[in-house]
C-alpha cells in the first residue's frame, strides 16, 4: 500500500482501521506474511472484532496488536491517529514556512484527526 500523497488523503485514508491495519502491514512485513512479535511464527491468525493477531505457537504472549514493538506500542492514542500525524509530519518538512505558523497548522490539523475519527 502506497503513502498518501496529501494530508486530506491521509486523513480520509486513515480513518477507516482497517486501512490502518493494511498500510502497517505493508510497511512492517513487506513480504505481506505477519510474524509474531515474541517468537517469530508465521502461524498468525486475525481476529476482527478484538483488532488483534493470536499467534498459534504457544507462549505467554500470543496475542499481540500491530503497535507492539513499534514507537506506538505504549501510546493510548489509536493508530488512525498517529498515522495520520505522521503523515503531515512528513509534508511539512517540504513546506517553507516560519516556526510559528507550522505550529497553528500542526495544532489545527491535529484538530481535524480527531474530528473524523470521532465521527465513525
Amino acid at each position: 500500500m502506497d503513502s498518501p500523497k496529501t494530508l486530506l488523503a491521509a486523513i480520509n485514508l486513515f480513518s477507516d482501521p482497517e486501512n490502518c491495519r493494511q498500510f502497517m502491514v505493508s510497511v512492517r512485513w513487506p513480504n505481506g506474511v505477519v510474524r509474531c512479535p515474541t517468537c517469530g511464527s508465521e502461524k498468525v491468525t486475525y481476529m476482527e472484532k478484538s483488532r488483534l493477531y493470536n499467534c498459534r505457537t504457544k507462549h505467554a504472549k500470543q496475542k499481540f496488536s500491530l503497535k507492539v514493538g513499534t514507537i506506538f506500542e505504549d501510546s493510548p492514542i489509536g493508530l488512525e491517529k498517529w498515522l495520520c500525524g505522521s503523515s503531515l509530519r512528513q509534508r511539512m518538512g517540504s513546506v517553507r514556512m516560519s516556526f510559528t505558523d507550522r505550529l497553528a497548522l500542526l495544532k489545527r490539523a491535529r484538530g481535524s484527526c480527531f474530528t473524523v475519527s470521532a465521527s465513525q
